[in-house]
């Protein structure tokens, strides 16, 4: 999708990261001069056609219920706007979800910068600090009836904010 321009307002700059099905991508919004992450769902060639409407909705529903949750919470990643672009090399329909742009890095790859400076663990007051906010993001949505199904290091983002470092689900 790099390259592209969605909606007339979303472009495409760079892929950020891939997962098994998915990919992240950082982008620029147009009418907000602003950077934003946008989500698009990837799917194995592998997979039987029967099960494509089945990730479709699923990653529809993922992207309605971020909507929802992240109106309440600020400790959850905001969702701006979801829709299917047509990928150009294969011309198959991709459906996407525009998010805020996170300054920072995952606690996934905390852990291997500090591994690789030869940082020690950190303190439990410091670990403590750090987790507030993603156990409030996560009790908002558990309270809104709603799990997170994926809970990992690659899904909790240590983001640089105004107010210092702040966990993001």
């Amino acid at each position: 999708l790099v390259g592209q321009i969605l909606d007339g307002q979303f472009r495409v700059d760079e892929l950020v990261g891939e997962g098994g099905f998915s990919a992240v991508y950082r982008g620029h919004h147009h009418g907000l001069n602003e950077p934003i992450a946008i989500k698009s769902l990837k799917l194995p060639a592998a997979v039987d056609a029967s099960l494509v409407d089945t990730f479709i909705k699923r990653f529809r529903d993922e992207s309605r219920i971020l909507y929802r949750l992240s109106q309440g919470n600020l400790h959850i990643v905001r969702s701006i706007a979801a829709g299917t672009t047509q990928a150009p090399k294969t011309g198959t329909l991709v459906p996407y979800m525009v998010r805020e742009w996170l300054a920072g890095r995952s606690v996934q790859n905390d852990f291997t910068v500090r591994r690789v400076h030869g940082n020690t663990g950190r303190s439990l007051d410091e670990v403590l600090k750090l987790f507030e906010t993603g156990a409030d993001g996560l009790a908002y949505a558990h309270a809104q009836g709603v799990v997170h199904r994926d809970l990992n290091p690659g899904n909790l983002f240590l983001a640089s904010t105004q107010h210092g470092v702040k966990m993001k689900v």
